[in-house]
C-alpha cells in the first residue's frame, strides 16, 4: 500500500465496470490522492466504467478532501451516472 499516491493516470485501460467499482473501492484509502485521470484517449483501449460504478466514485469523492483533478471523460457513465455523482 502506497500510503503517498498524489497522481494516478490509468485513461484508456480497458477497464469495465467492476474493474472501476473496486478501483474506487481501493482508493478509498489513499487520502493523499489529488489528480486522478481515467480518460480515454483517442485510437486507444477504451476504459467503461458505466454509471453503476457511479456509486462507488461518489463514496470515493466523499472520503477523499483534496482531490484536485478528476477526468472522467468519454466512460459511459452518462445521465443516470452523472446523477448519481
Amino acid at each position: 500500500m502506497n500510503c503517498s499516491l498524489i497522481f494516478l493516470d490509468i485513461g484508456s485501460n480497458d477497464i469495465t465496470q467492476e474493474g472501476a467499482r473496486q478501483l474506487f473501492k481501493s482508493l478509498e484509502n489513499h487520502p493523499t490522492l489529488s489528480v486522478l485521470i481515467l480518460a480515454n484517449h483517442d485510437r486507444l483501449h477504451r476504459n467503461r466504467m458505466g454509471p453503476k460504478a457511479c456509486v462507488d466514485l461518489k463514496n470515493f469523492l466523499s472520503s477523499n478532501k483534496i482531490i484536485s483533478m478528476l477526468n472522467i471523460a468519454d466512460n459511459g457513465i452518462g445521465n443516470e451516472g452523472l446523477k448519481i455523482l
